[in-house]
C-alpha cells in the first residue's frame, strides 16, 4: 500500500496532523493502548467485590502455558533487506492469571529461522563431515493480556509486549551420520558464532482461546500481531552463489528495524480448570 493510501485510509480512524506526525505502528499500539485503559470499573475491584463476569465460575487457572507454532511477515524495509515473504519460527508463552480478574502477565520466549546453509564434504582423512550454519530472530519479551468480557465459547484477549529481539547466526561442524544423543561425547566442534545483534522490541497483538477438550482443559489460542525493533544487523543467505567452504562466505551483511506481522496459533495447556 502506497503512503499516500495509508494516510487516506488511516484519516477516518484519526485526525490528519497526527497521522502526518506518527507512524503507523505508533498509532496502532496507542489504540491497543486505549482498548486497555477503558476497561470496565471491576477490572481494577478487590478480590472480594463480584466482577462483571464471574470469572470465579468461569475457571481461570492460575498459569497458562502455551507452546506455539509462528509465522512471521516481514514488511517495508526489513522485507526489501530479508527478501524473504515469510519466515517460520517457534516459542512458548508462560502466563499468570489473576484469580477473578481478566488480566495474564507472563513472558514469551521463541525464535524464527529463516536461513540454514548445509555444507557435506570429507576431510583430509577421508572422514565425512557436516557443516550447518543457520540464521535466527530471537524474541523474548514480557506481555500482559486482557481479556474483555464476553459470554460465547469463544475468549477474545488483547496483548502489549516489550522485551528484546536478537538476530543471531550460528554455524558448527560435526561428522556425518552421528546426532546429538548417539554417544556421551558432544558430536558438534568448531561452533562459533558469526553474528549477534541485541536490540529492543515492543508490540501489540489480539487473539483468541477456543476451549476444545473439556477433560484435559486445554484451548486453542490464534493470535494476529505487530513487532517492531530498533536498528539491527543480520545476515542473508547469497543465493547467487554456490556453497562456499567458508561459512561466512556464503552471506550477506544487512541492517535494518525489525518489523514483521505476526501469527501465532498454539495450544492453551491447563488454562482453565473445568
Amino acid at each position: 500500500m502506497k503512503e499516500k493510501e495509508q494516510v487516506k485510509w488511516v484519516g477516518y480512524l484519526f485526525p490528519t496532523p497526527l497521522v502526518q506526525r506518527y507512524p503507523m505502528r505508533h498509532l496502532f499500539l496507542f489504540a491497543l493502548l486505549l482498548s486497555f485503559i477503558q476497561t470496565p470499573s471491576s477490572l481494577f475491584a478487590q478480590d472480594n467485590e463480584e466482577p462483571d463476569r464471574p470469572y470465579d465460575t468461569y475457571n481461570r487457572a492460575f498459569l497458562n502455558v502455551i507452546p506455539e507454532i509462528e509465522i512471521g511477515f516481514p514488511i517495508g524495509d526489513f522485507h526489501n533487506k530479508m527478501d524473504r515473504d515469510f519466515i517460520v519460527g517457534t516459542g512458548i508463552s508462560i502466563f499468570y492469571r489473576l484469580k477473578n480478574k481478566p488480566i495474564d502477565f507472563g513472558i514469551r520466549i521463541g525464535d524464527l529461522t529463516y536461513d540454514k546453509v548445509v555444507r557435506r564434504f570429507d576431510d583430509a582423512d577421508g572422514i565425512r563431515l557436516v557443516n550447518k550454519t543457520k540464521n535466527k530472530i530471537w524474541n523474548s519479551y514480557a506481555a500482559f493480556r486482557y481479556e474483555p468480557n464476553t459470554k460465547t465459547g469463544i475468549q477474545p484477549y488483547f496483548e502489549g509486549s516489550f522485551g528484546f529481539t536478537r538476530f543471531y547466526t550460528k554455524t558448527y561442524f560435526k561428522e556425518a551420520g552421528i546426532n546429538l544423543g548417539d554417544d556421551e561425547s558432544n558430536p558438534r566442534f568448531d561452533r562459533s558464532t558469526l553474528n549477534s545483534d541485541w536490540g529492543i522490541t515492543y508490540g501489540g497483538a489480539v487473539g483468541f482461546y477456543y476451549r476444545f477438550d473439556k477433560t484435559y482443559h486445554s484451548c486453542i489460542d490464534v493470535q494476529v500481531g505487530y513487532r517492531t525493533g530498533g536498528l539491527g544487523k543480520f545476515l542473508i543467505k547469497n543465493d547467487s552463489i554456490g556453497i562456499q567452504a567458508e561459512p561466512i562466505d556464503n552471506f550477506l551483511e544487512r541492517r535494518s528495524n525489525l518489523r514483521l506481522i505476526s501469527f501465532k496459533i498454539g495450544i492453551s495447556v491447563f488454562g482453565f480448570t473445568t
